[in-house]
């Protein structure tokens, strides 16, 4: 079985910083790529400890927009 996660991944310093916006688990890499597959490995230890029935929704509303700010 398997399910599918919503990925924010961004630059953060001299590596990338991957974001499953489903369970807030975070993880690192030194590339997009080793960022995303560190964050898969930690998705599936996650969901290995949590009952079937606990799992996290699949997938989320997100909303990006630029705005405004005074300063």
């Amino acid at each position: 079985m398997s399910r599918q996660f919503t990925v924010l991944i961004r630059r953060e310093g001299e590596g990338y910083l991957a974001h499953c916006m489903e369970t807030e688990i975070l993880a690192r890499g030194a590339t997009q790529e080793e960022a995303r597959d560190n964050l898969c490995k930690a998705l599936e230890s996650y969901l290995k400890t949590i009952p079937p029935e606990e799992y996290p929704k699949e997938g989320v509303d997100l909303y990006f927009m630029r705005i405004e700010v005074p300063c």
